[in-house]
C-alpha cells in the first residue's frame, strides 16, 4: 500500500499510541519518556500506520540523539506533538531535505548507524495522507521533530456533558440483577 494513502481510519487517543510508541522503545533500552500533558486528543487515523510513523520518529530520536522525550498539546482544531533528542541536531540547510526519499544526513551517512533514507519521507507522507504533517527544527542541543495532526470532528464536543432537553424522555432506571 502507498503511505500517502491510510488504510481504514478509526477513532483513537493519540495520547495512548505515543504512550504504546514509548513504551516499546523503553522495553528495548531506549532512553524515551512521555511527558505529563493533555490526558486526551482524539483523531481519526490509520491506527497501525501512525504508530509506525511516530516509532520512526521516537527510533530515529534515540538513534541520533540517545535520548526521547515526548510532549503532547492541543492547539485549536489540532493536537502537537513534540519528539526531541539531546543529540548534535542537524545543519538548518539538512532540516527539509532529510525528508527527501533515500537521502542521508552526511553526519548520517558518515555514522555507523545504519538505515536506507526512507524512514523520514514514509513519515512525513503517511502525516500528510491523515492531513497533518511533521517538519524538524534544531533546538540548542539536539532536534525536535514537531508532528500536527487534525483532532478528530466533535472530539471536544463528544468529552462535554450535552445538557438534556425538556421535550427527551427520561432514561429508564437502570435495575441491579440480583444473584
Amino acid at each position: 500500500r502507498d503511505a500517502s494513502e491510510p488504510g481504514a481510519r478509526e477513532r483513537v487517543d493519540l495520547r495512548s499510541v505515543l504512550q504504546c510508541v514509548v513504551d516499546d522503545a523503553a522495553l528495548m533500552g531506549g532512553d524515551a519518556e512521555l511527558e505529563d500533558g493533555e490526558d486526551e486528543a482524539l483523531v481519526e487515523v490509520d491506527a497501525l500506520a501512525l504508530q509506525r510513523a511516530l516509532t520512526n520518529l521516537l527510533d530515529n530520536a534515540l538513534k541520533y540523539g540517545r535520548s526521547a522525550r515526548v510532549r503532547l498539546r492541543l492547539e485549536p482544531g489540532e493536537a502537537v506533538m513534540e519528539i526531541a533528542d539531546s543529540g548534535p541536531g542537524l545543519p538548518e540547510a539538512e532540516l527539509e531535505r532529510v525528508f527527501t526519499p533515500f537521502y542521508r544526513s552526511p553526519s548520517a551517512r558518515s555514522s555507523d548507524r545504519s538505515g536506507m533514507g526512507l524512514g523520514l519521507s514514509v513519515t512525513r507522507s503517511v502525516l500528510r495522507a491523515h492531513g497533518g504533517d511533521v517538519r524538524l527544527r534544531s533546538a540548542g542541543q539536539g532536534l525536535i521533530a514537531e508532528v500536527r495532526l487534525p483532532l478528530a470532528p466533535d472530539s471536544a464536543a463528544a468529552s462535554t456533558v450535552r445538557p438534556r432537553m425538556a421535550e427527551e424522555p427520561d432514561e429508564p432506571p437502570i435495575r441491579a440483577l440480583a444473584s
